[in-house]
């Protein structure tokens, strides 16, 4: 199953190890601990590889310029993730998407919640992606988002921005009885929340207030 080159596992250990000297230097933020477990896992995988009897004979009937390639761009492609510096090494990135830590300076998200005011003054929660579902959810939330940011910058209900907002939260408020006959809403109301990482108390329950509030029968309202 293994067919042991010397010559090809020498080349690998020398290329890998130049590429892992050259990274201590250019990335010193990284913790060492962290850099050399990679360096070592990806130097036992390639090690591995290239002992297999299929691939060491492969390598070895290649011309030299076509190993030289195929070295030079498994280099480049091992080295980005080593490198972990994707904006410098673009289009030689490193993998890694969701195990990346969050950097420190992450700070308050904002977002908008939909609700609908019944005529007792209760609240209901709104999901207008579940009452109209679209081809994909993000066309509704981003494009109701966009509403509701351009509402807020133009200051003033009267405008063509406040009507359009106004509008849709009607339309989407009809849909809503239309569906729920039994507990019908009078208004529905848009409010901007906001949570920050760093704060454990908005984790829990992010900061609510009240930005615009649209009449069903009637005009919205920031």
């Amino acid at each position: 199953m293994f067919k042991l080159d010397a010559r090809i596992l020498l080349g690998t250990v020398a290329v890998w190890g130049a590429l892992g000297f050259l990274c201590r230097f250019f990335t010193p933020e990284t913790p060492l601990g962290a850099r050399w477990g990679q360096w070592a896992f990806w130097l036992v995988f390639l090690l591995l590889l290239v002992s297999l009897r299929p691939i060491a004979a492969f390598l070895r009937g290649l011309p030299r310029a076509h190993a030289v390639i195929l070295a030079s761009v498994f280099t480049l492609l091992l080295g980005a993730q080593l490198l972990d510096r994707s904006s410098d090494t673009f289009p030689f990135v490193s993998w890694r998407m969701f195990s990346s830590p969050a950097p420190a300076s992450v700070g308050p998200m904002a977002f908008y919640e939909c609700y609908g005011r019944t005529e007792s003054g209760d609240r209901v929660r709104l999901n207008p992606p579940r009452l109209v579902p679209p081809l994909k959810n993000y066309r509704m939330t981003v494009g109701l988002m966009q509403q509701v940011d351009g509402a807020l910058a133009a200051r003033r209900p009267d405008s063509d921005a406040g009507r359009r907002l106004s509008r849709t939260l009607r339309a989407v408020g009809k849909i809503y009885n239309r569906e729920n006959p039994p507990t019908p809403i009078r208004a529905v109301e848009v409010f901007r929340c906001q949570m920050d990482p760093r704060d454990p108390g908005t984790r829990r329950s992010p900061y609510r207030w009240l930005v615009w509030s649209a009449e069903i029968s009637g005009e919205g309202s920031p």
